[in-house]
């Protein structure tokens, strides 16, 4: 069988960035097949209902287009017309090199911050093309309690700003502002800010994004970022 479009991506984790990409974009396009070794089962469930998500097992592949996101290590078992890399990160500010492989026969920056940084690195151009986004606005309202609510969906880590989180946490304690600030995490650290409250990782937060005053995201190496989007939007 030849298919179309095949999208890969090793492990889909049960949130993160990629994860809302592959979902975003099986609601916006159909003719297309996912391709994972690895898998949350929540999002293999959610992405099932709009495509034809499969596991990977050693399969030879034959399609028109194959895309890659970062790991390429089954691209010798796929026969394509086209190989296409989809970068989704800022190189300049992560720890690792550009992924190269002599099969892509394109590069896709998912934001031109991304295209910038991957031509300055490697001197190839990468196309701009933004990651979809599929939202239906929710029908809710601001919380109006007194408080201050923020919130976030981040991993707590250096590259994702969790020193300037604990600064703003601190800044909001020392003033005395009355806050409420939630914050989706798998596996959180210590506690921070008087105000701070960590909440189990759902599939879909917009209702919850919808409610708060400000959606925060202090991170130093997004190359676009999807909470930030879906709070604009």
């Amino acid at each position: 069988m030849k298919y179309d479009n095949v999208f890969y991506f090793s492990h889909i984790n049960s949130i993160g960035g990629c994860e809302s990409f592959f979902y975003y974009l099986s609601l916006k396009y159909k003719n297309m097949v996912i391709f994972y070794k690895q898998g949350a089962v929540e999002q293999i469930e959610r992405l099932a209902k709009n495509v034809e998500v499969i596991k990977y097992t050693g399969q030879q592949i034959k399609c028109k287009r194959f895309f890659c996101c970062y790991n390429p290590d089954i691209i010798d078992n796929v026969e394509a017309e086209e190989y296409i890399h989809i970068i989704h990160c800022d190189y300049k500010a992560v720890w690792f090199s550009p992924i190269r492989h002599p099969k892509f026969t394109k590069y896709i920056g998912v934001s031109q911050l991304v295209c910038d940084s991957f031509e300055e690195i490697t001197g190839e151009k990468a196309e701009c093309i933004y990651n979809p986004i599929v939202i239906k606005k929710p029908n809710v309202k601001r919380k109006n309690d007194g408080k201050l609510h923020l919130i976030s969906a981040t991993r707590l880590t250096k590259e994702k700003g969790f020193k300037k989180m604990e600064k703003l946490a601190d800044l909001l304690d020392r003033a005395g502002i009355d806050y409420e600030w939630l914050v989706y995490i798998n596996r959180p650290k210590n506690k921070f800010g008087k105000g701070v409250v960590y909440k189990e990782p759902k599939l879909d937060i917009t209702e919850e994004i919808a409610k708060a005053d400000w959606l925060v995201q202090l991170s130093d190496g997004e190359a676009y970022c999807y909470s930030v989007v879906e709070a604009l939007s």
